[in-house]
């Protein structure tokens, strides 16, 4: 999967409030992981079910000297959930979230695209366990999704604090949206981002401004 805008953007406005540890669920190749440990120096925990994207996602990891920093685990989050006692300040997720739509010849592709593997209540459950009393989730879905992903979320006593919702440019309706949730019912906060200018197609000022610290040229 290549280095796509939901992660970078993921990464670069979470919430992250001097977390000690993190969980990176569906940690890919380890862009998030990478980007939350480059912003707060925590201990990171990227889980990833694909052998091969574990694969790589460790690789990377020993190629950056950050052995010591992110730790790699070749599991599910489901069976990563029953099998851990460890609390989270933060967890961040891209997860996978198309309903069996995307199919593609290449199998690890289906797994990083479609929620067969890991449902929305699946990964919700998951959070609910291992998110600590005041930790912070922050996760990226279509925006289509938002208003049900809310109501599931509060099925676990997970409560949206805000949202952020993403335009591929002014002129097209949000097609992502950014939540984050913690235990506690706290007024939301509401902010908007634009990614491209239509007449141009290149980054907007504050898609830049939020980013450019994660990018070598944009």
């Amino acid at each position: 999967m290549k280095v796509g805008v939901d992660s970078v953007l993921l990464g670069a406005v979470a919430g992250f409030s001097n977390p000690h540890n993190i969980l990176d669920i569906g940690a890919g190749t380890g862009l998030l992981s990478f980007m939350a440990e480059q912003r707060t120096g925590a201990l990171v925990t990227a889980v990833e079910y694909d052998y091969d994207a574990f694969i790589q996602c460790s690789e990377n990891v020993e190629l950056n000297k950050k052995s010591g920093n992110i730790i790699v685990i070749h599991s599910s989050i489901q069976n990563y959930t029953r099998n851990s006692n460890e609390f989270f300040d933060h967890i961040i997720s891209n997860p996978p979230f198309f309903n069996n739509t995307y199919k593609s010849e290449i199998q690890s592709r289906n797994l990083a695209r479609n929620n067969e593997k890991l449902t929305f209540s699946e990964l919700l459950n998951c959070v609910s366990e291992l998110l600590s009393d005041t930790g912070i989730f922050s996760v990226i879905i279509p925006y289509s999704t938002q208003e049900s992903f809310i109501r599931k979320a509060e099925d676990f006593k997970l409560f949206c604090v805000k949202e952020i919702k993403v335009f591929p440019n002014e002129i097209k309706k949000a097609n992502r949206v950014i939540l984050e949730f913690v235990r506690d019912r706290e007024n939301a906060i509401f902010e908007e981002i634009i990614v491209r200018d239509s007449k141009t197609n290149k980054y907007t000022e504050k898609y830049k401004k939020i980013t450019e610290e994660f990018y070598l040229k944009i």
